[in-house]
């Protein structure tokens, strides 16, 4: 498990990178626990059978936040320039997270 961290704050404990092509598929489907997933794609992401409200942050190549989603419900889709495709998919909560934050983890 990794933590994400933003300036000096961690904002969020337990999170997961997807390494294979099967974890970008699975992402946080039919899960109980409420994990975050590292996601690496250019074509947006689904939040189907994710029985929880996600917040979506959208990040360059040097982990800089260029877009946020708050509250993606169940059963939606996200879509983002596909020229960015770092995507961080947490519980929804107010992270206190801006467009231009960097963020990084440990």
């Amino acid at each position: 498990m990794m933590k994400l961290v933003n300036g000096e704050k961690v904002i969020f404990d337990r999170l997961v990178k997807a390494i294979s092509e099967w974890d970008r598929i699975r992402g946080l489907m039919f899960r109980k626990d409420k994990l975050g997933m590292i996601i690496e794609t250019r074509f947006g992401i689904h939040s189907f059978f994710v029985f929880y409200a996600l917040t979506i942050l959208i990040c360059d190549e040097k982990w800089k936040v260029v877009k946020i989603r708050k509250k993606l419900r169940p059963f939606s889709l996200f879509f983002w320039n596909p020229k960015f495709k770092r995507a961080i998919e947490l519980p929804f909560y107010d992270y206190k997270v801006k467009i231009g934050d960097k963020l990084k983890f440990e």
